[in-house]
């Protein structure tokens, strides 16, 4: 049994060859830990907790 393909009626080989150019770096907006807050998280379509944060650094023991 052959899967059927989904036509997205998109050209993804001219996405894919388009790079950023620094002029349209100034379109593209900041990241903030607020957007991070209120972010869903979904993997397969179902909602998963926010990853967890790692803590500071701890000093080293070894000198």
């Amino acid at each position: 049994m052959q899967a059927k393909t989904k036509s997205i009626k998109s050209d993804l080989k001219k996405v894919d060859a388009h790079s950023v150019k620094p002029n349209e770096y100034n379109e593209l907006p900041e990241l903030t830990d607020e957007m991070f807050e209120r972010a869903v998280y979904k993997i397969g379509g179902i909602k998963k907790p926010p990853p967890r944060r790692r803590g500071s650094q701890k000093t080293p023991t070894k000198g």
